[in-house]
């Protein structure tokens, strides 16, 4: 354990806080050449917005907040990524642009990412903020937020927070973070930058194709939205969900619609379900496999670095097993998000996400099922059966009933089936190509920083 003395006229000023005590020798034991990010960056925090728009929008861009900061990638889920015009007035600081390293100031701290050219333009919100490098450089950028997110980087942040109901990082405590010089010497090949945002733009593409192909099959009718209408009593309906959304004419017409066209099977029928575990805080670790909890799943997949992990012996204790071909499926609080696990993925998964095993032999391929879940027809079959449960919403064992399409009913819907499945079966393995892709370039940046560090002077 390393130690160091601090001089009582240092914390002069400072709460008298443990963490803040931790946060000065952090600082001093980081490293004895390390940098101030003052003297690397210009800081700068973004704007309130009280408005946001849709993303289809005229003058539409992205507007970041606290929960698209994630560690190394962002978070660019739909509907986790919301979108505001422009003003004027807020000016040039309030801007993410390709290279700068982005952090959350307030809620969850410890976690950067580099802003990709996806992003280049977008809003920062007053809970942000952005690390310009004074000398621009993509891949000095990258080792930043690598060695933020590291165990050493997370220490310094957390120590320096403070705050009456929530932690804060100010301006002033990120100047005085500092990065260890050694790691800001370390060297990636060249292009590492641009071939990480082309990985992430092609992983994201590949996904959104495949629910788009696989989500044409039947189309939402003009007008889908109902603020009033009324239902005929239906016992059978009424027993399965006590809620008016299951009557939704919408959302009902759709699934008809798919039940008249193309054959399907409930996805029970040919898929082990099983609901993940619930876990004690004593089972988490700072490293080993990573936990699929509902924030995990983002991106169209399991969040490429999480928060939380777990040990080998939990994985084992668990007895889930969760690898690659396995789905997740998000069933309580924030619904329906899904995750299809890619080669060499594996963790655990709580007690609010499903685990979705196919048969061998199922009538639809994995891919398949993936693309429906997550295309407007799962996501409309999973709107309809969401009830409260006393405090958070939940579908309980309703995936079982969801309707998966195997065929067509006559020879248009035949051909259009197959030309579906085709598309958005190509899609999602282009799509998990590049994630894959895209993971080994972030371990390798990782690497080079873990390096750094362990190569103490």
């Amino acid at each position: 354990m390393r130690a160091a003395t601090i001089p009582w006229e240092a914390l002069a000023g400072e709460p008298l806080l443990p963490r803040r005590h931790l946060g000065a020798i952090a600082i001093a034991t980081a490293n004895a050449d390390a940098i101030a990010v003052a003297e690397l960056c210009e800081v700068s925090s973004g704007i309130y917005s009280e408005a946001y728009v849709a993303p289809e929008a005229e003058g539409a861009i992205p507007y970041l907040r606290v929960n698209n900061v994630r560690a190394l990638v962002p978070n660019l889920t739909p509907g986790d990524l919301v979108h505001v015009r422009f003003q004027p007035e807020w000016g040039e600081r309030a801007r993410a642009r390709v290279g700068d390293v982005v952090i959350a100031r307030t809620g969850t701290l410890g976690r950067a990412f580099v802003v990709p050219a996806c992003l280049d333009g977008a809003v920062l919100s007053h809970h942000v903020t952005r690390l310009r490098l004074r000398a621009p450089d993509p891949e000095r950028a990258l080792l930043i937020a690598a060695y933020l997110n590291t165990r050493e980087g997370k220490a310094q942040v957390a120590a320096l927070a403070s705050g009456s109901t929530r932690p804060e990082i100010t301006h002033a405590d990120v100047d005085r973070l500092r990065i260890p010089a050694r790691l800001l010497a370390a060297s990636m090949p060249e292009g590492t930058a641009s071939s990480i945002d082309a990985d992430l733009v092609a992983a994201l593409a590949g996904a959104a194709a495949a629910f788009d192909a696989i989500g044409g099959l039947v189309r939402p009718p003009a007008g889908g939205s109902e603020r009033v209408f009324t239902a005929p009593y239906d016992r059978e309906a009424l027993v399965r969900a006590l809620t008016p959304r299951y009557h939704r004419p919408s959302q009902v017409a759709l699934e008809a619609r798919l039940r008249e066209r193309y054959a399907c099977e409930p996805l029970g029928r040919f898929a082990l379900i099983r609901r993940g575990a619930g876990s004690r805080a004593a089972e988490y670790e700072d490293e080993g496999l990573p936990y699929a909890r509902t924030s995990a799943i983002i991106n169209h997949g399991l969040e490429l670095y999480p928060e939380y992990r777990g040990s080998e012996a939990t994985y084992r204790a668990h007895g889930q097993g969760a690898g690659p071909g396995d789905l997740l499926l998000t069933i309580e609080g924030k619904i329906g998000g899904v995750a299809l696990l890619g080669e060499g993925e594996r963790c655990l998964v709580k007690n609010h996400v499903e685990i979705i095993r196919l048969h061998e032999g199922a009538p639809a391929p994995v891919e398949l099922v993936y693309a429906l879940l997550a295309s407007h027809l799962g996501q409309a079959q999973l709107g309809r059966r969401i009830v409260v449960q006393s405090t958070i919403p939940g579908i309980g064992s309703a995936s079982r009933r969801l309707l998966v399409p195997v065929a067509g009913r006559g020879w248009r819907t035949r051909a259009a089936f197959r030309a579906a499945s085709e598309a958005a079966i190509a899609a999602v393995r282009s799509g998990q190509a590049a994630r894959d892709r895209l993971r080994g370039r972030l371990d390798a940046i990782v690497a080079v920083a873990r390096a750094a560090l362990d190569d103490d002077p």
